[in-house]
């Protein structure tokens, strides 16, 4: 069985990092900045010496940074897997660590902490696909795509409910800053034809 998790970057470690040669730094794979490295460690007290993998970030300019830093941000992975190039294990945990934060800005930012559908994974499933498929059915914009901005942006929409001629009508307040985008979403996802079965 592998394992991938998070380290926490103590200073020993840091004094470590900053001792791997630029030569040893390689590109993170599908992502724009950022450098990944390896090394080995044994953690003080610790019998078995351990494969660590780093991913390094220049600082902004004029950010403040702790002393040991020397212009970056690190973060520490530990693994046992001696046979994955460092920049496929970093790119793998930073994918699994979207899908996480996915799941925790569901449950906290649209209250549905106390969904009881069959399991946590069940529910995961069913809210992430829904996000998802509305984001991408009615056609969002690509920074749509956090499920917070799809809460204020699209699910709480400014309007009034009215009862005329028997009917409720649903209206929109005209002040809304994207009324425009939040109509044109709402045509493109009715216009889908109903699943079949």
């Amino acid at each position: 069985m592998t394992y991938l998790c998070g380290a926490r970057v103590t200073s020993r470690l840091t004094s470590v990092i900053t001792q791997i040669p630029d030569s040893c730094w390689v590109p993170c794979v599908d992502k724009d900045e950022g450098e990944v490295a390896e090394f080995g460690y044994r953690v003080h007290k610790d019998k078995l010496f351990r494969r660590y993998i780093v991913k390094r970030i220049r600082a902004n300019v004029g950010e403040q940074m702790e002393i040991e830093s020397t212009g970056y941000h690190h973060w520490v992975l530990v693994t046992n897997d001696h046979v994955t190039d460092p920049a496929t294990l970093e790119s793998e945990h930073r994918h699994k660590a979207q899908v996480e934060s996915g799941v925790r800005e569901l449950k906290e930012n649209f209250g549905l902490d106390v969904l009881r559908k069959h399991g946590f994974m069940a529910n995961w499933a069913w809210l992430h696909n829904l996000t998802r498929w509305t984001q991408l059915l009615g056609s969002l914009d690509a920074e749509d795509m956090r499920a917070k901005r799809l809460r204020y942006r699209y699910l709480n929409v400014p309007a009034l409910l009215v009862r005329t001629g028997r009917r409720l009508v649903l209206r929109l307040q005209r002040r809304y800053p994207l009324i425009e985008r939040f109509v044109a979403a709402l045509a493109r996802l009715q216009s889908l034809p109903l699943p079949g079965g």
